[in-house]
């Protein structure tokens, strides 16, 4: 069996028809091009908004995300109905501690 050849190695004994190198980006092309994007991307959308509370009943963590206004929930994790199931575990689990 061949051992085994280290990537580098291996590339280095292939023929370099084929290959060009490009020039590398000047530094300063790439920051201006990056603060562009950003400026772009921050005048499109507003950011939206996040809500972190806790739930009594279930003794979770609710994670809120909301949009820029803070009307419309855009997603919320645990589910409504994870935190249901959450609460009628915690409330179960209480019962039965009490006995």
């Amino acid at each position: 069996m061949d051992a085994k050849i280290a990537p580098a190695a291996l590339d280095a004994r292939l023929p370099a028809v084929g290959r060009v190198a490009a020039p590398a980006p000047q530094s300063d092309q790439l920051t201006i091009a990056g603060a562009e994007a950003k400026t772009e991307i921050a005048a499109a959308a507003p950011s939206p908004k996040l809500l972190i509370e806790i739930d009594k009943a279930s003794g979770r963590f609710i994670n809120t995300l909301l949009d820029a206004d803070g009307n419309k929930v855009i997603r919320q994790y645990p589910s409504d109905a994870q935190l249901a199931y959450s609460r009628a575990v915690t409330a179960y689990l209480k019962a039965m501690s009490i006995k």
